[in-house]
């Protein structure tokens, strides 16, 4: 978890609103925020996980490839009410799991939802980044969704419908657009509005990583991986998906989806080993201020 200028207390998380008017919250799990005093609105951003990609078998020997997991979406909310002193439970959602299989074809596992919700039963979203699905087999995973005033969905990881072919992994959803898709061809897909870029095939049945989205306002939509196997540049800041790669055609490995929430690239297994690749993790930020406001108002590290 990255924080700035943040207090611990009883496990609790307690933001300074003078010293620093944020908090960011980048690794996996589950935590307390507590509203600082004189704090009455926030705007705040949620990135899902992003989904992991499949693991095929047999790629060379007549069998489709693994395919892509889904970005995760993005949500943001401009200006929200908030209770000095009040518990708000903060939510990132892990990055789904790629496989590792010597023999079958093996799916990989979801990203979780990020959010964030008032501590009331039952508790009420703030704003939502859903996570992106796993590739299921040769189908890739659907990207993520969001609640909010605006985002945008996390892009797919698309069809495998050919012996020697995967897709790449989705981008992560964008601030005004979607993350770009996992290609199954030759042609890459980059995001719009700030999105991360898909994760790009390759002809060693291994393909790359999907872009993800950084968290400190609207920027640049990411590019699609260039060629063979490279994976998708990252949106707004986020980070590029990794490139996928292979062993002397014995053990192929498919790209992590770049944070936050890209999607994982497929893998299949020529004569041996595969391992997908597994989603971006999500993230949330919490910002507060006089003209601070998600997508673009004076969002950046102060």
């Amino acid at each position: 978890m990255i924080l700035s200028n943040i207090t611990f207390t009883s496990g609790f998380i307690i933001g300074d609103p003078v010293l620093s008017p944020q908090v960011f919250f980048a690794s996996a799990g589950t935590y307390t925020w507590v509203c600082p005093s004189n704090v009455y609105y926030v705007s705040a951003v949620a990135v899902g996980g992003g989904g992991a990609g499949s693991s095929g078998w047999g790629g060379h020997n007549g069998y489709n490839g693994g395919a892509g997991g889904g970005g995760g979406g993005l949500g943001y909310e401009t200006n929200v009410a908030v209770v000095p002193g009040a518990l708000y439970t903060v939510v990132v959602g892990a990055g789904g799991i790629g496989p590792f299989t010597g023999s079958i074809s093996v799916d990989g596992t979801n990203g979780a939802n990020s959010e964030i919700y008032k501590n009331t039963t039952p508790g009420t979203i703030i704003v939502r980044g859903g996570g992106g699905k796993a590739a299921i087999g040769n189908a890739g995973g659907l990207g993520g969704g969001y609640i909010g005033d605006g985002g945008g969905n996390g892009g797919r990881g698309l069809n495998v419908t050919a012996a020697f072919y995967v897709s790449g992994g989705g981008g992560a959803g964008g601030y005004s657009g979607t993350g770009g898709n996992g290609s199954n061809i030759s042609t890459s897909y980059s995001g719009t509005g700030g999105a991360g870029g898909g994760g790009a095939w390759g002809n060693q049945d291994v393909g790359g990583g999907g872009g993800g989205v950084g968290v400190f306002g609207a920027g640049t939509a990411g590019v699609g991986g260039d060629y063979d196997f490279i994976g998708g540049y990252g949106g707004s800041g986020g980070l590029n998906g990794a490139n996928g790669y292979y062993i002397g055609g014995s053990t192929e490995f498919g790209g992590d989806g770049g944070a936050h929430g890209g999607g994982g690239g497929g893998a299949g297994a020529g004569w041996g080993s595969s391992d997908a690749g597994d989603g971006g993790v999500g993230a949330v930020r919490i910002i507060w201020g006089l003209n601070r406001a998600y997508p673009s108002t004076n969002t950046g590290n102060v």
